[in-house]
């Protein structure tokens, strides 16, 4: 007697005893398929975009489940998933610049232009990466300033990786007065190049006119440097050809601008 009402008691809660052990199949389901994710995306992709998807896989199974529970218990879900279409239509127009900015940040982990450490150019903005997320990228610019910039706009605008590369061209735009020796000028700066222990051999450092106006005659310098050294060796070897130039005698261009005045 007692076993025929146990029985009957629980026949009456059948379909929410149903319904729970969908929610917990379905939670456990979810925590395997989001772990065994992460396990085989992670040789791959970085972690930064592996741990937002592994969520997200976590949440649409257990979503699943939680409206299959609710189809069990007798809940007319049709209506429920209608509600949230229109929620998920909303949201998605309220948040296109949040999933657009998603989609060029797993654009940018799968083309990998750069990495953490890297010094590069984005647009108009240039500095060392110090942060790649799902979301943004922050470069942190040479005068110390942190510049956030969406996803959406990174891989949208011209990247010039600067330490892509393990050798750098600097160059030097050297205005000279019209009087000046050519010859004996194109040698100091050749001898200071040579001097100098990280100015590469290969490529051969160029020494040439670039144009000559009525106020300067411009001098080109261009030499090959190693690119983790580029901004020691700029500031170098410029101190060098100016303090050279002038033990030499050799002077440089000066604005100039005459006046004519015109009288009776």
């Amino acid at each position: 007697m007692v076993l025929e009402e146990l029985l009957g008691y629980i026949g009456g809660y059948r379909y929410v005893l149903e319904a729970v052990a969908i929610l917990l199949g379905s939670l456990l389901i979810a925590i395997l398929a989001s772990r065994y994710f992460r396990s085989r995306a992670l040789a791959r992709l970085s972690v930064e975009i592996v741990n937002p998807v592994s969520r997200l896989i976590f949440i649409s199974i257990l979503f699943i489940g939680f409206v299959l529970a609710l189809n069990r218990v007798g809940l007319d879900i049709g209506s429920i998933l209608v509600a949230g279409g229109l929620l998920a239509i909303a949201v998605g127009f309220a948040a296109q610049t949040t999933v657009s900015s998603l989609l060029s940040g797993t654009l940018l982990y799968i083309d990998r232009p750069f990495k953490v450490g890297e010094a590069v150019s984005i647009g108009a903005n240039m500095g060392v990466v110090e942060d790649i997320s799902v979301f943004s990228t922050r470069l942190r610019a040479f005068d110390g300033r942190l510049i956030r910039i969406p996803n959406e706009d990174v891989f949208k605008s011209t990247i010039v990786n600067l330490s892509a590369t393990k050798a750098r061209r600097l160059e030097y735009q050297i205005p000279l007065q019209h009087d000046v020796d050519l010859k004996k000028t194109v040698e100091v700066v050749k001898r200071v190049l040579d001097g100098h222990p990280l100015v590469l051999a290969e490529p051969q450092p160029m020494i040439f006119v670039a144009q000559a106006t009525v106020e300067a005659v411009t001098l080109n310098i261009w030499a090959w440097v190693p690119q983790q050294r580029f901004f020691q060796v700029w500031t170098e070897l410029l101190a060098s050809i100016r303090d050279e130039l002038a033990k030499e005698g050799i002077q440089l261009a000066l604005p100039q601008r005459v006046i004519r005045v015109r009288t009776e």
